[in-house]
């Protein structure tokens, strides 16, 4: 129903106070604004007492370079340099007036510097003679280099070293064979003057080689003013290049070859005293790695190990022994996600690990017989389906809700072509779908693996990645499950450890071990993908293979020898549960109850493409 109109007639305005009279404001004036121009924050002045004793310290440096000076012979002032000590980073600006160039890049503390004219320093006195100026406090020119240099003495030809080849210069000068880089210098102001300096020496350096008798140079890239150049030589050519003062000015810089940290060298040097371990928070999630168990005494999995819900489910082993070593890498991953060896790292858990063992030491799941005081008894041979059962029955006491099984059942190719051939007794992945509904659980599970040997034969039959969409590389059984998460793999490298060994994938492209859908219904398959390896080949046998600076990093099951290396769908899938424990943590601590639902959707919407690659597909 409409309401009554309201009338348009004014309210009576109460009466004024005689004695309060308004308050009257003047018009605004608006003027245009000024911009207003920053000034240059100039420095403090420095008082003329200040600026002649500074000048006073450094008349008697150079004075006593000059002495110095005096006493070399003329090769020698011809090759002279100095050493320049400093407060902060010279720059080109700093030397102007001084009569002074760059030997090599200026340093933090100390440069060397030539003087343009050979010997001659006559443009340095006049610059600190002007740093002096007259009695009044100011800033004269010259004040930005003597205030900066704290002082300036002649250079020693060990100057031109590198740290590491200053630390090896005994031993390199005693040696037969040398491989080292040199910077080859000019220092004629005029651009083509300089380039016709720089080939004269290279060809000197060449004639002092003796046309690789001495040694030779490999290879060289000019610049503007300078040549970098690799050569070899004898141990007693390259003392020759450091000490004779022919060179001094010639070749300003000696340094190592490049070096790279490989992946063997940093296995070998790694040291656990090295990186920090934390265990996850009181809140973190627990995860149920289902695997060959979790070695206890490996420092990684020390402090993540939930010893107190851990189980065995194969009669006569330990569940917190691994054998096989496949449990202690997962559950590694599945706590840390990345196991960072760098020195000085910090390795800090966010999930909790039970350890709920189905294999024997050689990873089967059944153990035939038993030696026990001379008689053999026959052990437990069940059916994989009823293990997972009990598993998931036991640990639902303690409120676990993410499951780890990264297996796959050897044969069972889950593909349109195949999956009416396998009986349906054998369908891990129908058991996975029911415990996930009856008990609300998640189980992560993997697509498989393509072995080396027959991704040799696709690539021989059909190119990377082309053999991937073939039905020979479909869903190993489980990884068909529809409520489960089925994690595949992509390259998280493509750096091999040995040449001439070539990558088959670069970095983030599909591993070319991983498997791929339908699952039931048709469904996608995978759900996820996450960084499990890479596989590469050699050229010259055409062999397919596994290599260092292309696996996974992980925790081994050993106590002393910490870290294992491996590829695989394996592991990537505990890293696919890593991220759901963090979000079945956060859900727990803001009240809401975790459901397989609830952490599949979330999981799902904060994926991410890895990448773009022109290699892929919708197939």
């Amino acid at each position: 129903m409409a309401g009554k109109a309201r009338s348009s007639a004014r309210r009576p305005t109460p009466a004024m106070n005689p004695e309060l009279l308004p308050l009257v404001f003047s018009d605004p004036q608006i003027r245009r604004r000024r911009r207003e121009r920053r000034g240059f924050e100039q420095p403090p002045a420095i008082p003329a007492e200040e600026r002649r004793e500074i000048a006073k310290k450094l008349y008697a440096q150079t004075a006593a370079v000059r002495n110095q000076f005096n006493l070399f012979s003329p090769e020698q002032k011809r090759a002279v340099f100095l050493k320049l000590r400093h407060n902060r980073p010279l720059t080109v600006t700093d030397l102007t007036g001084t009569g002074l160039a760059f030997m090599t890049g200026p340093g933090e503390t100390e440069s060397l510097v030539v003087p343009r004219k050979i010997g001659n320093l006559e443009k340095l006195d006049k610059r600190i003679e002007d740093f002096v100026g007259e009695d009044k406090p100011d800033r004269p020119k010259g004040t930005e280099f003597a205030t900066t240099v704290q002082s300036v003495e002649i250079g020693d030809p060990k100057d031109r070293l590198s740290e590491e080849v200053l630390a090896e210069f005994d031993a390199w000068s005693a040696r037969e064979h040398v491989i080292y880089e040199i910077e080859a210098a000019s220092f004629e102001e005029r651009g083509t003057k300089a380039q016709r300096e720089i080939e004269e020496i290279i060809a000197e350096i060449n004639a002092a080689l003796g046309n690789g008798v001495r040694g030779g140079i490999y290879e060289y890239e000019l610049h503007e003013r300078g040549a970098h150049i690799v050569l070899w030589t004898t141990g007693v050519q390259f003392r020759e290049f450091v000490e004779s003062e022919k060179w001094w000015r010639k070749i300003v810089y000696f340094d190592t070859r490049p070096r790279f940290e490989t992946f063997h060298q940093t296995l070998r040097d790694f040291n656990i005293a090295d990186i920090s371990v934390a265990a996850p928070g009181r809140d973190a999630d627990t995860i149920c790695v289902i695997d060959s168990g979790v070695a206890a005494g490996n420092p990684f999995l020390t402090p993540i190990l939930r010893r107190d819900i851990s189980r065995s489910f194969i009669a006569e082993f330990e569940p917190t022994e691994d054998g096989d070593g496949h449990g202690s890498g997962v559950a590694s991953l599945a706590a840390y996600h990345t196991i960072d060896i760098s020195k000085g790292a910090t390795n800090a858990a966010e999930a909790w690990v039970a350890s709920a063992r189905i294999t024997s030491d050689d990873g089967q799941l059944d153990v035939p017989w038993i030696e026990d005081e001379a008689r053999y008894r026959t052990a437990e041979a069940r059916l994989f389906t009823r293990v997972l059962r009990e598993i998931v029955q036991y640990y639902q006491a303690f409120g676990v809700k993410i499951f780890v099984l990264p297996y796959q059942v050897l044969g069972h190719v889950w593909s349109k072509a195949a999956r009416h051939w396998i009986a349906r007794n054998a369908w891990v992945a129908r058991t996975i779908d029911q415990l996930s509904r009856e008990f609300d659980v998640v189980f992560v599970t993997i697509t498989g693996n393509i072995s080396p040997r027959d991704v040799q034969d696709l690539l021989n039959e059909e190119g990377y990645p082309g053999f991937l969409v073939r039905p020979f590389a479909k869903l190993h059984d489980p990884g068909q499950a529809a409520l489960a998460l089925t994690v595949g793999s992509i390259t998280h490298a493509a750096k091999v450890v040995v040449d001439p060994l070539v990558p088959l994938a670069l970095e983030s492209q599909p591993s070319p071990f991983t498997r791929s859908g339908p699952g039931f219904a048709d469904s996608i398959k995978p759900d996820l993908i996450e960084r499990g390896g890479n596989f590469v080949r050699d050229p010259a046998s055409n062999t397919v293979t596994t290599n260092a600076g292309t696996d996974v990093m992980m925790a081994s099951n050993a106590v002393t020898k910490v870290l294992q290396h491996h590829v695989g769908t394996s592991f990537a899938a505990p890293r696919v549960a890593y991220h759901l424990s963090i979000i079945a943590r956060d859900l727990r601590l803001a009240g809401i109850p975790v459901t397989n639902a609830l952490l599949r959707a979330f999981i799902a919407a904060s994926a991410v493409r890895p990448s773009e690659s022109e290699i892929l597909n919708e197939d």
